[in-house]
């Protein structure tokens, strides 16, 4: 454990004091000196925890003169004030409607009326009929095959009063896992790898390296087949992305 200067011990007990997690810390202090800590050794520094209960008087006294000013100029922080939040929200939405992530902009829409202080309701309007509401989702979905094909197996079934774009959305966030868990099956792949690569896609718009594919696999492929597997294993993922993260989106 190393031994910290009493600049980063005072800036490890004030950001505890304005409720950042040991995790948030530990970055934070790589970030601005330069060292590595264990989210053991923060919590150390937090009195209000097990952990912190033999800190010194006077990280304790900086520990809560901090969080009492923190509490009293909560006000003044952007996120608190309704505006800030609902124009985050905007963004949010605007992204994922340009990465045609319909079942995301969906839920901020939702949350957005929760935050405006409406309840929320479906984008249909009381009376609007089955076909009323699939024409509005072919018009969302158009061209990604997998989601018209359950809207035509489903047609019969839907009452004027069913939740399409609800019911949909429950079948294409199954389906996406199902096909998450059959590439993973399939090619040996291990899920929290393939969870950050899809991710890295998601917001850097890179598809993944032979390197980084190698390294998600749970076995070292023999040399000779390396480039076949790993050239076989690119395409699947890059099918998977055309259909689950540019066709509909979100994350697994």
């Amino acid at each position: 454990m190393p031994t910290l200067r009493g600049e980063v011990k005072v800036f490890i007990v004030q950001s505890l004091a304005c409720y950042e997690t040991p995790t948030q810390v530990v970055e934070s202090v790589q970030v601005e000196f330069g060292v590595t800590l264990a989210r053991s050794h923060i919590q150390q520094y937090d009195p209000t925890k097990r952990a912190g209960k033999d800190l010194g008087k006077k990280f304790v006294e900086l520990f809560n003169s901090t969080r009492k000013t923190f509490l009293e100029s909560i006000s003044e922080i952007p996120i608190a004030h309704q505006s800030f939040r609902l124009k985050a929200l905007q963004r949010s939405y605007d992204w994922f409607v340009a990465k045609n992530n319909y079942i995301a902009a969906n839920q901020v829409l939702e949350q957005s009326a929760k935050e405006a202080g409406n309840f929320y309701a479906n984008n249909t309007k009381p009376g609007d009929d089955a076909d009323h509401q699939l024409h509005a989702l072919y018009k969302q979905i158009s061209g990604n095959s997998i989601s018209v094909v359950h809207i035509e197996e489903n047609l019969p079934k839907l009452k004027p009063s069913d939740n399409v774009i609800g019911e949909f959305g429950e079948y294409w966030i199954k389906h996406k896992q199902k096909a998450f868990e059959a590439l993973c099956h399939d090619e040996q792949i291990q899920p929290e790898q393939l969870q950050k690569l899809l991710q890295t896609y998601e917001f850097a718009s890179r598809l993944p390296r032979p390197q980084e594919i190698k390294d998600a696999l749970s076995y070292q492929p023999k040399v000779l087949e390396r480039k076949t597997i790993l050239g076989r294993v690119a395409e699947k993922i890059q099918a998977f992305i055309d259909t689950f993260v540019e066709g509909m989106g979100g994350s697994v």
